[in-house]
């Protein structure tokens, strides 16, 4: 079977944690695929390029970015409308045919399916079912739901397997075939099994709020502080800065204090720390499913609706709590996740 992993945005590391995942998890599930990636880095960039952007709006839209009239939602969902079409990954796709699509993750939102929307017009046109793998958002208001149900209502999508209990909530009644699982990046040890390191530290990373005091609970170990976001958005300009702002996207990354710092382009490389880590601390929530995946303690460290993907493994929130995760218990949880992709492609692909 001929397999198309559709890749989100690898800038951000713990997003290629889940698309690793997600291909290691494909393999488990289905006899021999044959596994094609493609990524919409390109398609992000070229958005993100000030010259792009300015023309694809034009002076009206220009001045209506600006304007006081309608509230900033409006505005979000008028300027990606205008976007949208920029440029798709889709040229890439063209070059072959697919059994099946695969989109993995934090995917249920337009800040994703806007980008992906003229591919999926076109799997739904060439008849290839699409599975949602892994699939959460990082918003579930009412105008992020409406507009996902919007955009997939028609497409060729054949089912979902959630990452947490919420996505699986709200959608469980909206595909066909919806199951309640896990996050794509539990499979990440099945990809990579880091060597181990010789000397003992624990992983902190901070990327939105500075260093909290529990840190220095490990007292005597070195601290290796690290950064999921380090090269920020391709073809950034100052214009972009501010319409981020404006569509309260944010711009900035909390900047790493202190010694031994660390950023990378190579998933392998943060895995080689997480896997080492005697702890880690973290406002990311992948930086934590990583070390967990490996046996290792964990503090997560924020509030948001991505940190669902740890009520659904342990079936509670783990905010601000050092936690390890049973072996076992992970095991389990990644053959029923297995299970089901088996029975939603036997069943409906």
């Amino acid at each position: 079977m001929k397999i198309l992993l559709l890749d989100t945005w690898s800038v951000n590391i713990g997003n290629k944690f889940i698309e690793k995942g997600a291909k290691e998890w494909i393999r488990s599930a289905l006899s021999n695929p044959e596994i094609t990636e493609v990524s919409g880095y390109a398609y992000q960039a070229l958005v993100n390029d000030r010259e792009s952007v300015l023309t694809k709006l034009g002076i009206e839209g220009r001045k209506f970015l600006f304007s006081k009239e309608k509230s900033r939602e409006y505005k979000k969902r008028k300027i990606f409308r205008k976007l949208k079409n920029v440029k798709t990954v889709g040229d890439l796709i063209d070059l072959s045919d697919y059994d099946l699509a695969v989109l993995p993750g934090c995917v249920l939102y337009h800040h994703v399916l806007g980008k992906y929307k003229s591919v999926l017009e076109r799997f739904e046109k060439e008849g290839i079912p699409l599975v949602i793998l892994g699939g959460g958002a990082g918003s579930y208001s009412k105008v992020d739901v409406e507009y996902v149900k919007r955009v997939l209502g028609k497409k060729n999508v054949k089912g979902m397997i959630s990452r947490n209990p919420r996505a699986y909530r709200m959608y469980e009644d909206f595909f066909d075939e919806c199951e309640q699982g896990i996050d794509a990046a539990f499979f990440i040890s099945d990809w990579y099994q880091p060597p181990p390191s010789e000397e003992p530290f624990i992983a902190v990373t901070y990327d939105k709020k500075p260093e909290p005091s529990i840190c220095d609970e490990d007292p005597g170990l070195m601290r290796v502080r690290l950064n999921h976001n380090p090269f920020k958005k391709p073809f950034s300009s100052t214009f972009l800065n501010i319409l981020r702002k404006m569509l309260n996207r944010g711009t900035g990354r909390y900047t790493m204090r202190g010694k031994n710092k660390f950023v990378s382009d190579s998933p392998k490389d943060y895995l080689f720390i997480y896997g080492n880590a005697d702890a880690t601390y973290s406002d990311r929530v992948h930086a934590c499913v990583a070390s967990l995946v490996y046996g290792n303690e964990v503090y997560f460290d924020h509030e948001t609706v991505r940190s669902g993907v740890f009520d659904a493994m342990f079936g509670e929130s783990i905010s601000r709590k050092k936690v390890t995760l049973d072996s076992e218990k992970l095991e389990e949880k990644k053959e029923q996740a297995i299970e089901k992709l088996k029975k939603i492609v036997e069943t409906s692909c």
